[in-house]
């Protein structure tokens, strides 16, 4: 038997219901907008999921980091923090490491020699690196722990220090020598004037001195334009420099469209690197 004052369907819109059935409509009504809401929330477009860093750094020590697009500047022990990083693609490892010469850094970073010097360039093992130093320490330091290098390339200061030359030694970088064109030394050979391959050495270079715009508060920084030219010879999109200092590697992967990856234990040069980063970027948007 059913009963007349609880119907099973929905009066017309168009008819104002009863007081018997108006429990009934807002019950009714309420019911259709929680389907509703239900609906909407699982065929809604969702919206886009913000794409996961080529590079990702977490730490439990939480080091300052300072992002610069797909590249990272991390205050901190390159020792604790290279294991802990979390790449989408692989990197070659691009640096002038402290001399290991108890070179007075300012108080910040002690320039150990001896044994604890090579223990501090064991961390770079696992990885392919490029590193600069003086010929003497690359045999006395390098060769014993990483063995020969397979490329060389020379540096030459135009300067009036005793020791002017530089070594960058290459070891299972992906090196191309022929990105790079040098003109001739001797002009009278004709089989060598469409020379394509860079040669092992170059002079064109001075240390960056007291009065050179690219002084820093880092003692000893580089001069740009010769990370750019080693960059030049690599071929990895991802660089990372271990001893970052005041970030004149980073400096040039980010004026040779690279990623870059600076670690820096100074809080000092670490701001000063940061610093240079920003303002090359800002120039850049400019």
């Amino acid at each position: 038997m059913t009963n007349s004052a609880f119907p099973t369907t929905l009066p017309s819109p168009r008819c104002r219901p009863s007081k018997q059935k108006s429990w009934l409509n807002r019950a009714e009504k309420h019911r259709w907008s929680v389907n509703q809401l239900r609906h909407y929330m699982a065929h809604a477009p969702k919206p886009p999921e913000e794409p996961e860093p080529i590079i990702k750094y977490v730490s439990k020590r939480r080091e300052k980091v300072e992002r610069f697009g797909d590249s990272l500047m991390i205050h901190g022990d390159c020792r604790e923090i290279l294991p802990q990083l979390k790449l989408k693609c692989e990197f070659d490892i691009v640096s002038d490491p402290p001399y290991g010469q108890n070179f007075d850094y300012g108080g910040e970073y002690k320039d150990v020699g001896g044994e604890p010097y090579v223990e501090l360039l064991r961390c770079l093992l696992p990885y392919r690196r490029a590193l600069m130093h003086f010929p003497e320490e690359i045999h006395r330091c390098f060769v014993p722990l990483f063995g020969p290098a397979e490329e060389i390339y020379t540096v030459v200061y135009r300067s009036n220090t005793h020791r002017q030359t530089r070594q960058w030694c290459f070891w299972g970088v992906d090196v191309d020598f022929g990105r790079v064109r040098q003109p001739p030394q001797n002009f009278n050979d004709k089989r060598v004037y469409d020379l394509v391959r860079a040669y092992d050495w170059t002079d064109e270079f001075n240390v960056v001195k007291n009065v050179s715009k690219e002084k820093t508060v880092h003692p000893c920084p580089l001069p740009v334009a010769m990370m750019e030219r080693i960059l030049s010879f690599i071929c990895a999109k991802t660089i990372c420099d271990p001893f970052a200092g005041s970030g004149t590697t980073c400096l040039a992967a980010l004026n040779k469209g690279r990623r870059f990856i600076g670690i820096e234990q100074s809080a000092k040069f670490f701001d000063t690197a940061c610093e240079r980063l920003e303002r090359a970027m800002r120039a850049a948007a400019a």
